[in-house]
């Protein structure tokens, strides 16, 4: 039986609703698993974290201030559950940086919710990944996701 909950990164949206690399496959991922009905997982602070990466795309005039506060309505509406990080997701994450050489605990906590629900971890961290799958065999880039969904 297929996972019906995951937990995926904040650059997965920010992929999925802006023009980068590989935009059209965090599109993709986002449709799999709406029509598989999967629940999305993050931690609450994604919302700031995607909402600092879209001002930076808009001071950075990769769009305008319309376009900007559009794309973070669209965000809003997305069907995620958001889960609040208490101290011992704060610590477990701190621990796994620190295993894992991050000078942040932002990837971490991600990856750290992902083994506390026993779900998949998905991101388009590369480098990252590759030391998140040495401690949860649970972590795909979306390439790799898609890949087991098929």
């Amino acid at each position: 039986m297929k996972d019906k909950r995951i937990v995926l990164d904040t650059n997965i949206f920010t992929k999925a609703l802006t023009k980068e690399d590989d935009s059209e496959v965090a599109v993709k991922l986002l449709k799999k698993l709406k029509s598989e009905k999967v629940s999305v997982h993050a931690p609450f602070f994604m919302k700031v974290e995607f909402s600092s990466t879209i001002r930076k795309k808009w001071y950075l005039g990769e769009f305008n201030k319309t376009k900007g506060l559009k794309i973070l309505d669209v965000f809003s509406r997305l069907d995620v559950i958001f889960v609040e990080e208490d101290w011992e997701l704060l610590t477990k994450s701190m621990l796994l940086a620190d295993k894992t050489k991050q000078t942040t605990v932002y990837d971490c906590i991600f990856l750290v919710l992902a083994k506390k629900l026993k779900v998949d971890f998905v991101s388009d961290d590369n480098k990252f990944l590759k030391e998140a799958k040495k401690v949860y065999k649970k972590s795909f880039n979306m390439r790799e996701y898609l890949k087991t969904r098929e």
